[in-house]
């Protein structure tokens, strides 16, 4: 929800309003995938396509030994994804959402 929620949806803005963390276990994140083929709308597949380009996504999770998580997109990009709340206090409030690794 939190990388979702920092994705601009080039039609409608800001989609997503801040939630509590959701987990979502990883058998299930590699399945959304041959999911969204068979149990969504072709609406559906249209708005998730131009959130989240099959040119960049699914992404590889990349960790460090801070308990950081990065997604690391297909074009070699990486996008911060999880940062731990003791390492978020000392962050600047204007980070881009790309930012190099530890």
């Amino acid at each position: 929800m939190e990388i979702a929620g920092k994705v601009l949806c080039p039609v409608h803005g800001l989609r997503f309003a801040a939630l509590s963390h959701l987990y979502v276990a990883k058998r299930f994140r590699e399945q959304l995938w041959t999911d969204l083929q068979t149990h969504h709308s072709e609406q559906y597949r249209k708005a998730w396509f131009a959130r989240f380009p099959p040119a960049l996504w699914p992404a590889e999770e990349l960790g460090t030994e801070h308990g950081t998580i990065y997604l690391k997109l297909k074009d070699g990009s990486e996008l911060l994804a999880c940062e731990p709340a003791w390492r978020r206090r000392y962050a600047d409030n204007e980070r881009s959402q790309l930012v190099s690794r530890d």
